[in-house]
């Protein structure tokens, strides 16, 4: 879903969080900032969406 420099931008992303701890729901937040921001992600951040708000996400295998 992420390629490397998305993935090094999360990572740097996550560190600028002024918080000790970082749990699932705040990465996928931080993933979900990212993949808006960059041009070309727009499926990806549709998945992620989803996967976010649907009351019944897709599964992931």
């Amino acid at each position: 879903m992420i390629d490397a420099d998305q993935r090094e931008l999360v990572l740097d992303r996550v560190m600028a969080l002024d918080q000790d701890d970082v749990d699932v729901d705040d990465l996928k937040w931080v993933v979900l900032m990212v993949l808006f921001n960059q041009p070309g992600s727009e499926a990806a951040y549709a998945w992620m969406e989803s996967q976010m708000f649907e009351d019944e996400p897709e599964p992931v295998h």
